[in-house]
């Protein structure tokens, strides 16, 4: 293992950690260590996987914009929203905004 990416891999294998579960604790890793276009991508490559696996989408882009990376969580925002607009990214995108 030279690094966590690869000890989620392993993980996955050995113990049946699913692919969601594995980028969003990736999402979490990276987002610890203030790396936060690293934890964008995860997130962004969840959502375009699993577009309809809201739970991580409503968890995490709050965080990014708690941590003032709206530009990262807007982009994620805006892709979701032009496939499958709901009420959650209509308001994060206005909050967005408005900031």
């Amino acid at each position: 293992m030279e690094n966590y990416s690869d000890s989620l891999a392993m993980q996955s294998i050995k113990s049946g950690l699913g692919w969601a579960a594995a980028h969003l604790k990736l999402f979490h890793y990276f987002y610890g260590k203030n790396k936060f276009e690293l934890a964008a991508k995860e997130l962004f490559t969840l959502m375009e996987d699993r577009p309809f696996y809201k739970s991580a989408l409503q968890y995490a882009v709050p965080k990014l914009i708690a941590a003032n990376r709206a530009r990262e969580a807007k982009h994620i925002l805006v892709r979701n929203h032009n496939r499958y607009p709901d009420g959650f990214t209509s308001k994060q995108l206005g909050i967005i905004n408005l900031e």
